[in-house]
Order: structure tokens, then sequence, then C-alpha cells
């Protein structure tokens, strides 16, 4: 994760760390509340009722390391900033000092001293020695203090519990996730509804067995397309591994309001089993723990850890929005799935030195490499005013270079009899510099025999999976191979999302488009039609192929080279202009009103490497960070 984010006060540059799991001996460490930190005042006048008033807490606190009592680890309370959700705008301020104590001489107990002003009254909380009851480095504790006024008293209970603010996981529901709202009572038929959101996945602690998650800002979204719409929003803690076999175990803790029914809190667990997917994805079912006869709901849970997917369709799409996008999308403009054109056809064909008036052409793979640079092929031949000819089957970028002709591509894979050019429909950069793609055509190897043009191949000539090894899961009514490689991604754990030049016909799954994203597990990822759906296309087309993909994941390795640098400044009208040099593939501006956050993002997802924004207060203090991938 190194280098991963990089922090800034408009006038001044400093590098920010991304934070590791805290322990005794390390540097300051972040940390951040989870949904069952809570503050609790207690009123009470002489001769009258005591008055409670509670308010959740979030926010941030952070930890550093200092010299103790040889039985106990001490840290240093640096500072917080803490706020009540439920009450808008009640910052409760930094807290000047504090201790946290943990070890002893049995190892199991804790204690947590804080000087904080609440309101302007300052309070000496106190633990006082008490048992530890998680596991390190999560933290959760309770404080008391208590005040005397005139004729009454007021006491003052705070309780954080906390995980370390390591960087998170983007995690994003797939085709397959559902809610049911269900009345096991009633007559009533009830029918799943598709279920989409998101959610921040976090390592918590782990041990030779298991690793312990928690998910941060879970954001879900069922709809019957008829204006019925559920919302779930809240927290949970997700644990994977065993001593015998891998099982997993995910505990979710949300408001669920909408669908015509009041609001409600509530709390869903699934049966402990082994995961439904290949790790890193998610499949899990998930029921209320405590559902009414007339009301249960269950959620079917596929997530993947994406951010955002760009891609290039087959055919232009006329979007319906007024947005800042043109009247006409082509089948060349590199796309994201949010709606919004990362790199336009026009422009990458101008990089390559495309004379003028050359129309759009197709974009027919692509991959983005650590600088920001694309990587890309074009559906047809191409003589330029300063490459010369670049072929179909050529990988050119848009930084206006070949990067590899087709016969360094296919040269190790002892294609016979040779031919000039075997076209290039997708490929994927990997990390240790070689290159996968697939051909638009089939061909006979010397070595390997056989290659389909649906065939996963390699420049360093070898056949990573044949086009019937990605369909294996699939029941095609026709052959079980032959469909072509349109566009792929290889996860790490060798799962293939691919999409095939050809559809067919799903015995299970029904029909499968040439624009569908599926996942070699057997599954489908996306349908064309809500990879697009942003846009908003004009017309009855439910499908435009889709050509390349490339995803934006947090699980893309940091890519390596010289410590980003960041500069900023502010334009006359006090707007950020910000510059920055890094090595990641793409890039985010994310801002906060203090160092500790919470960041958002304040710009879309970048290739380059510069951005201006717009503030609508210049007088407020505003932190930057650039998040890279």
């Amino acid at each position: 994760m190194k280098n991963r984010l990089l922090m800034v006060l408009l006038g001044f540059t400093a590098l920010l760390a991304a934070p590791v799991v805290a322990d005794a001996g390390e540097g300051p460490q972040l940390y951040r509340l989870t949904s069952d930190s809570w503050i609790e005042h207690v009123t009470q006048i002489v001769g009258g009722p005591a008055t409670v008033q509670s308010n959740r807490l979030s926010g941030y606190i952070r930890l550093s390391p200092v010299v103790g009592p040889l039985d106990w680890n001490v840290f240093q309370i640096l500072d917080a900033v803490l706020s009540e959700p439920d009450s808008p705008g009640s910052a409760l301020g930094m807290i000047g000092s504090g201790y946290y104590r943990r070890g002893g001489r049995t190892g199991d107990q804790q204690s947590m001293t804080l000087s904080w002003v609440v309101d302007g009254v300052s309070w000496d909380l106190d633990s006082g020695v008490v048992q530890i009851v998680e596991t390190w480095p999560e933290l959760r504790i309770t404080l008391g203090a208590s005040h005397s006024f005139g004729d009454g008293s007021q006491k003052l209970f705070v309780r954080l519990s906390a995980v370390p603010a390591v960087p998170a996981t983007r995690y994003r529901l797939l085709e397959g996730s559902t809610l049911l709202d269900d009345c096991p009572i009633c007559d009533r038929l009830s029918r799943p509804l598709p279920l989409r959101g998101e959610f921040d996945l976090v390592p918590v602690s782990s041990n030779s067995f298991s690793t312990r998650y928690h998910l941060f800002d879970v954001k879900l979204t069922a709809t019957d397309g008829n204006g019925l719409v559920y919302l779930a929003e809240g927290e949970g803690d997700y644990t994977v591994g065993g001593e015998v076999a891998i099982s997993q175990e995910l505990m979710l803790n949300v408001l669920v309001k909408g669908g015509g029914r009041d609001s409600k809190s509530t709390t869903f667990t699934n049966s402990v089993g082994p995961p439904g997917r290949l790790w890193p994805m998610l499949g899990v079912d998930l029921a209320e723990t405590k559902g009414a006869p007339a009301q249960t709901y269950s959620l079917q849970l596929r997530a993947a850890p994406v951010r955002e997917l760009w891609f290039t369709t087959s055919r232009s799409l006329k979007p319906a929005i007024n947005s800042g996008l043109p009247l006409e999308i082509v089948a060349g403009d590199v796309l994201s799935d949010q709606g919004r054109i990362v790199k336009s056809n026009a422009d990458l064909l101008v990089a390559l030195g495309a004379p003028a008036g050359t129309g759009p052409i197709a974009i027919d793979a692509l991959a983005v490499v650590p600088g920001g640079t694309l990587l890309f092929s074009l559906g047809k031949d191409l003589a330029t005013t300063s490459l010369g000819a670049v072929s179909e089957g050529d990988l050119v970028s848009d930084a206006g270079k070949i990067v590899k002709r087709n016969h360094d591509l296919t040269a190790r894979l002892g294609i016979m009899p040779i031919v000039s050019d075997e076209g290039l429909d997708a490929v994927q950069a990997m990390e240790d510099g070689e290159t996968y793609f697939s051909t638009r055509r089939d061909d006979f190897s010397e070595t390997l025999g056989p290659l389909s043009r649906g065939d996963l191949l390699s420049d360093q000539g070898k056949v990573v999976k044949t086009n019937q090894e990605l369909l294996k899961q699939f029941h095609p009514a026709g052959p079980a191979s032959g469909y072509g490689l349109d566009a792929f991604h290889v996860w790490p754990s060798g799962e293939v999302w691919f999409s095939t030049e050809e559809g067919f016909n799903d015995s299970v799954l029904g029909p499968i488009t040439d624009g569908d994203l599926l996942s070699d597990q057997g599954y489908i990822v996306a349908r064309n039609a809500e990879m697009v759906a942003k846009f908003q296309p004009f017309g009855a087309i439910t499908n435009y192929g889709l050509a390349s993909l490339f995803i934006v994941t947090d699980l893309l390795p940091a890519a390596t080279g010289a410590p980003m640098m960041l500069h900023g400044t502010f334009d006359e009208s006090g707007n950020p202009l910000l510059r920055w040099d890094a090595p990641g593939r793409c890039c985010q501006v994310e801002s906060a009103n203090t160092p500790l956050g919470p960041f958002l993002p304040a710009s879309p997802i970048l290739t380059s490497r510069s951005w201006s924004g717009t503030r609508t207060n210049v007088e407020e203090s505003v932190f930057y960070r650039v998040r890279q991938w």
C-alpha cells in the first residue's frame, strides 16, 4: 500500500504514509470509530427525575506509542475528531490529552483517560482498569466522568469502539444481489428485488486460521422498477477462514427504510458455511435475526472489489441526458460505468497522429499502466503522420507510441504459417511485465496445437485459458467454445471476467449477449444495459457490446517509482489548482475540512496528473489528498 495517498494543505506539501495495524513500538496510528460507539449525558436535578440523552459517535482518534511500565503497552491519545451523526453539525471538538494502556500482569487488562471539553465544560473521563474484550488491534472501552452544579449533577459516559483506519477496499454489489421483503403469514407472493450498492471492507485482525474485517459505509438500494424503493445503511463484521475448512460469517447492522413501510434497525446474519464465491469476491445469503411474522427481510449479496469499470462499446449510443456529454458517444470512446467519458476516441486518435478528418475508429483492447498511460488497439489499420502505419493488431498508447507490434505479442506462440497480423481483441498488462491478450483469428501453433480466437494468450508463448475453459461453468445451447473473447480481466485469484464476441443462450442463465460481462466461475457479473445505464441511452437498444475493459480496483498493486509530489495553489477566485507526479495508473483527489477526515472524492478518477476544482466557501480550511491506484 506504499505511496497510495498524498495529502496537502494548499501552500504546503507533505507525504501521508498509508497507516498499518497499530502495535507497540510503531508510529502514530489512526483509528476509526465503528457504529457501536456512543455518548450519553445523564442530568440529575435534586428532587426531579434524571434525563438521559444518548447519541451515536463517529469520527477518528489517533494513538501514538510511548514508553510505559514493563507490563503495559502505553499509547498517548494525540487528537480526535468526533461527531454525533444523528445530530448534524454537532462537532465535539478535539481531545486535548489522554492515554490508553493495555496489558498488565495478566496481559488482559486495559484503561483509558481523557481530558475533554464538551460544550465549554471540561471533563476528565476515566475507564478504570477493565477487562479487554476485543482482539488487538481492535479497541473497545467505556469511560465516565461526573460534574456537580448548583442543585444537581451531570454524568457523561462515552463508549469508544474503533478499528485501525487502514486503507479500505471498496466493494460493489453485482448482478444476482437481491432483497426479499417477505410476509411468512401472508398469502401474498413475494419476489426478490434487484439490490445494488457498495461498502468499504477494512481488515481488522487476523491469526493463523482466519481474518476479520469491518464493513463501513454500507449503502444498499433495491427497487421494483415501479417506484417502490428500499434503502439500507449501516455497518457490519465479516470473518473468513477456519482450522479445517474455509467458512465465512457476516453480520450486518443496518437501518432499512422505504418500501412503503416504517423504518427499522435490524441485524442480518448468514448460516456459517463455505464462501459462495472465490475470494476476493463475496457471495453470501443473509436473513434477519429477529424478523417479524408479518415482515422478514432477507438479502443475497454478490459483491466484488470494484470502484469503476472502464470500457469501450461495439456500437455508438446517444445519451438522453444533458450533462455535458456529446450528442453521440462513439464506439471508440473510453467510458466509465459512472456515466462519463474517460478519454474520447478523438483524443486517442490525435495522440497517434491520425490525419485530419479521420472519423471514429473502434477500440478493441484497453489497459492502463503505471504513469497513467492508456494502452489500446484499433479496430482497423491506420496510416498516421507521426508513427507511420499502425496495424489493427498493434498495441499503442495515448502517449503517441507503438508499445508492441503484433508480431512482438505473438512471436513466442510459434504460429504457422506465419501471418503478418493476428489482430488484437483484448489485452491486460500484468504486474510482472507479461502481457495477456486475445486475437481475432483461429490459428495453429507448432508447440501448442490449435489456437482459438477466444483463447486467453500470453506473450510468453502460452495459453493462459482456452475459450472452452472460460465457458466451462456455463451451459451454452451450442458448442462449448468458439464464441470469441472481446474483453477480459484476470484477478489475482486467477478468476477471469470476460465478454464474448458472440452472444449465446445459456440453459440456466438465459440469453447472454456480446455486451454482458461474465466470470469464468459461471455467473453474470453485469448486464450491458446496467454498464451503460448512467448514460441513459436514447432508444430501445439494451446491448451496445463490450469491446474492451479495464477495472479500477483497490486490489491493484501499488505502483513503484519516485515518491509522489503534490503541488497546490489557488486561482484568483480561491479555487484549488493541483498538480502532482505519481507512478500510479489512475488517481483521485479527495478533500476534507480536517486532517483526519472524513475525506470525500473531490474529482473523478483520472489518468491525468492535474485537477482544478471549485470551492463554495473560501473562508474554510480545506485539506486535499490524492489517492492512486
